[in-house]
């Protein structure tokens, strides 16, 4: 027991450091805010126009969607730098510093990013004294639970990604093009719903419509979370910390530091 609250100890020392990274994100949430509007308006105007050449669409869904999937990609962000952050510590060397700490390196680089989160804690606080909503209720836990799952498979691709970095100078083109590919996979340009049959129904089964399109339909109250959904959430979840570790131990193999 005292070896494991020296643990949590140790966590939240490392995380105090991290956690005043969080001043950096006010001008990037000020920024999001600013942009909402426009963003709001420019969907509305797209889809209305579409609207006249007899495409049938719900104006108000699309744009309420749009401005969550913003928020959703506000919250996911930080965890796409895990990747640029690998290929710094690798290169300068100062993945040596991390290795030595009794916290795995990838385990840190998450929780360090979990202040991110307080953000949704304080818009479900809002919900409940404006709303009177039930923040505990299942649906509310299954909601967030479901952008755990997205900000965890955004943190094990891009950390794939910057495992690369063991063995090539730059990843950062790599990085930003996967960045639009599972953009466009996950439903952040446009709803899976507005995809063909087929490829709608591929991507169930694949994990990027957990990444936006999930999380943002299940906080409309559009659709509800299945057993499915919990099902192959957790399934690909597991599968990719497998992999993700896989690859990190083959690679760290290798490692020598390049610093100083």
């Amino acid at each position: 027991m005292h070896q494991i609250i020296r643990y949590i100890q140790r966590i939240l020392a490392f995380s105090k450091i991290e956690f005043k990274k969080m001043k950096a994100y006010s001008g990037q949430l000020s920024s999001l805010l600013l942009t909402l509007p426009i963003k709001a308006i420019l969907t509305y105007l797209i889809w209305a126009n579409l609207s006249t050449y007899n495409y049938s669409v719900d104006l108000q869904w699309l744009v309420l969607y749009s401005i969550i999937v913003s928020f959703t990609e506000f919250i996911t962000m930080p965890y796409c730098e895990i990747a640029y952050n690998l290929m710094q510590d690798i290169h300068t060397g100062d993945l040596d510093m991390y290795i030595v700490k009794p916290i795995h390196y990838l385990f840190y680089k998450f929780i360090s990013k979990l202040h991110i989160f307080f953000l949704f804690v304080i818009v479900m606080i809002l919900l409940e004294i404006v709303y009177k909503v039930n923040i505990f209720s299942f649906h509310n836990i299954s909601i967030l639970y479901f952008y755990i799952i997205s900000v965890s498979y955004i943190y094990i691709i891009f950390a794939m990604v910057g495992i690369l970095s063991f063995k090539f100078e730059n990843i950062l083109t790599l990085r930003d093009n996967i960045w639009n590919i599972i953009r466009l996979l996950a439903g952040s340009i446009l709803p899976l719903s507005y995809y063909p049959f087929n490829i709608e129904k591929i991507l169930k089964f694949l994990p990027f419509e957990y990444i936006y399109y999930k999380p943002v339909i299940f906080t409309q109250n559009v659709a509800l979370p299945t057993s499915f959904d919990f099902m192959i959430s957790g399934l690909w979840l597991i599968i990719g910390i497998i992999l993700l570790m896989v690859f990190w131990n083959r690679s760290i193999r290798h490692y020598s530091s390049q610093g100083g």
